[in-house]
């Protein structure tokens, strides 16, 4: 049996939660342009993942907006996100290269703001 919650499965919803969260930065000030470039360059995923920690750091941010009120937390291990109910996912920071390798890729970490954050906006 899956649990569901507003009609999505807990799973999915977290997942979307963290790919949301992916798309607005690590939370720093051009942030999200520094992600960007980390993947336009050539460097190995390993490389890449050292940077992305770095750039993320310890420390987390939360959102009690309802329905979608959610706590990300990151650290050494990777993203946690958990959800209003408690449920809780941790994602490795190789799922975290993945994710944001995929969003790039496809256009969508940028999506509809990609002259802002290439200038540093």
């Amino acid at each position: 049996m899956q649990i569901t919650l507003f009609g999505m499965d807990v799973e999915e919803k977290v997942h979307k939660l963290f790919v949301n969260d992916l798309k607005r930065g690590s939370g720093f000030e051009n942030g999200k342009k520094r992600i960007y470039d980390l993947f336009k360059r050539n460097l190995t995923k390993s490389e890449t993942i050292k940077l992305l920690k770095d750039e993320y750091g310890i420390g987390g941010r939360s959102t009690l907006v309802y329905p979608e009120g959610y706590r990300q937390g990151h650290g050494s291990k990777g993203i946690e996100i958990t959800i209003e109910t408690g449920e809780e996912k941790q994602f490795t920071w190789s799922q975290v290269y993945d994710e944001l390798f995929n969003l790039i890729e496809t256009g969508e970490y940028l999506e509809g703001e990609l002259e802002e954050v290439l200038e540093g906006r």
